[in-house]
């Protein structure tokens, strides 16, 4: 994946895609690349415990500097 790709998953029409939203997060932190996420809907536990299930830990991440978390409603 490039470098320079910035996705943006907005769930503005009442349907829900999170698993787009897991399906990416997951794809860019296996790649390597440096994630912005700024969560919008669910607090970190949530996220933290959908994605140990696909097999990321999403606190090693952050710990490592390739994962910035924004919580929108802190």
């Amino acid at each position: 994946m490039s470098k320079k790709t910035r996705t943006i998953v907005d769930f503005a029409n009442g349907s829900t895609g999170e698993w787009l939203l897991y399906g990416i997060l997951e794809a860019h932190l296996r790649a390597g690349s440096h994630v912005v996420f700024v969560a919008g809907q669910e607090a970190f536990p949530h996220y933290a415990a959908v994605m140990k299930k696909l097999g990321v830990d999403l606190a090693k991440h952050i710990d490592g500097d390739q994962l910035v978390y924004f919580d929108a409603f802190s």
